[in-house]
């Protein structure tokens, strides 16, 4: 979440709804936990992971999520992120000192982390300052630099970048959703059902098993959310490890200290 929170941050978290007596009682009594599009959740990846995440609640239960060349579309829509993601940039300029004036102008800091080329420059920038210098008469056009996201297994000839940039359309799951289990929801939910729905989902010869019992159908047990870390280029967030169930989730983060 860098931009928005760094490593070391102390941050206060409402866990009102997730955790202790009271959120037991509010479960108990079935009011249901709310979280809405960019609230920043603390969660664990399962139930008995002592990690604690934060990331940047992208997509709620039954929205349709998609990543086309970096741009989240939710139900089709292209959504608002939050000014403080960051991605990574190439900056192609046709006169250098020209645009670090405008970089001046603008008030954005250049100097962190920045690579210079000969008609570009790499560099980090927030949604905001990436709004506002692609308007900039000292700059020819901006690109994603896809050369600083890194490979998720650097073993593998497989990276990050597609599933970084691209994503295909997904619904998130939600309680008592039901698909038709095939290769496509298969090869979309199989992760997911095995690893937190408490069943096993698997596959032999065209034919669709749950816990070992034929089926061609699967309804899912929880609602889901699906989260992004602001920092694009190097989170590790949903991309990778798919939606997550609300009932991982510890609290809603409030601020910072």
């Amino acid at each position: 979440m860098k931009g928005t929170l760094k490593a070391g941050d102390r941050i206060i978290v409402n866990i009102t709804k997730y955790e202790g007596l009271f959120a037991n009682v509010l479960k108990y009594i079935g009011i249901k936990q709310q979280i809405s599009n960019n609230d920043i959740v603390v969660f664990k990846l399962d139930t008995t992971d002592s990690s604690l995440y934060v990331k940047r609640c992208i997509g709620l239960p039954g929205q349709q999520i998609e990543i086309k060349n970096g741009i989240v579309l939710i139900n089709g829509n292209v959504y608002e992120e939050s000014p403080k993601v960051i991605m990574r940039y190439k900056v192609w300029h046709h006169s250098f000192s020209q645009l670090q004036q405008v970089f001046d102008s603008l008030k954005i800091d250049h100097y962190v982390d920045f690579l210079r080329s000969f008609n570009y420059i790499s560099l980090n920038l927030e949604l905001k300052e990436y709004n506002k210098l692609k308007e900039s008469s000292a700059v020819d056009s901006i690109t994603v630099d896809i050369s600083n996201i890194i490979s998720l297994n650097p073993n593998k000839s497989e990276s990050r970048l597609d599933v970084s940039l691209n994503f295909d359309e997904l619904t998130i799951p939600y309680k008592g959703m039901s698909i038709t289990l095939n290769n496509k929801t298969y090869d979309s939910y199989q992760a997911i059902i095995n690893k937190h729905e408490s069943a096993r989902l698997s596959k032999k010869n065209n034919t669709y098993y749950i816990n070992g019992i034929r089926a061609s159908k699967y309804i899912f047990r929880y609602d889901y959310i699906f989260v992004m870390g602001d920092n694009r280029n190097k989170s590790i967030d949903s991309r990778y490890f798919g939606p997550i169930p609300t009932t991982n989730i510890t609290g809603i983060y409030l601020f910072k200290i």
